[in-house]
């Protein structure tokens, strides 16, 4: 079943709010919505604000182009750190790059993890077709991402989303592929950072990450 864009925003935020309200424990700070009154999306995106040090709540700090980049996808990232424990993530190295699986038992988050993808993706390709990005759509203060970027059209994805034998959506599985030895190795580092964000959640969205070698 697909549902609506607006729809799976509204979720994020909700599944956002879900999350940074288990993680924080009872009490009056775990109430909910009454936080912003705005609700839907500004729910995840204010949370986000006040959480650390900038808006996304998640691997990207502050906002515009150097940032996260969209607020919808800052509030589908948020959804997804604020839940991180549970989602589960496997990936390997390949010959010409990297294969991996992300997945959750939850079937709203693993649509989320089917957006979130689809939205990085999206992004890669737009830099790909300019040749490579020199100002990188989100996380432009961490030089692994700039990298990724800036060398986009050396890098191809195939992604598949994945269900279970209902047809529930269990999360996205990868094909990634770098055209050069520089473009491989990118591949490897960015899987093994984005496997760290989704075993540790808001603990790792502040760390930036060095370009490997080749």
């Amino acid at each position: 079943m697909r549902i609506p864009f607006a729809a799976l925003l509204l979720l994020a935020a909700a599944v956002a709010t879900r999350g940074a309200a288990a993680q924080r424990g009872p009490g009056p700070a775990a109430a909910g919505p009454a936080a912003s009154p705005g609700g839907g999306m500004g729910m995840a995106m204010g949370m986000g604000m006040g959480m650390g040090m900038g808006p996304g709540g998640g691997m990207m700090m502050g906002s515009g182009r150097g940032a996260m980049g969209k607020p919808e996808w800052m509030a589908v990232w948020q959804g997804l750190l604020s839940n991180h424990a549970q989602i589960s993530r496997d990936w390997r190295p390949t010959a010409k790059g990297i294969e991996s699986q992300t997945k959750s038992n939850d079937e709203r988050l693993a649509r989320l993890i089917q957006l979130h993808v689809a939205q990085m993706a999206g992004a890669l390709d737009a830099c790909a077709a300019q040749g490579g990005c020199q100002q990188p759509p989100l996380r432009g203060w961490d030089p692994l991402f700039v990298e990724v970027f800036r060398r986009a059209n050396e890098i191809k994805l195939k992604v598949t989303n994945t269900t279970n034998a209902t047809g529930d959506a269990t999360g996205v599985a990868v094909q990634e592929e770098g055209a050069t030895d520089a473009a491989r190795a990118l591949a490897r580092a960015h899987a093994a950072v984005v496997s760290d964000f989704a075993r540790r959640g808001h603990a790792a969205m502040m760390e930036a990450h060095e370009v490997p070698k080749a």
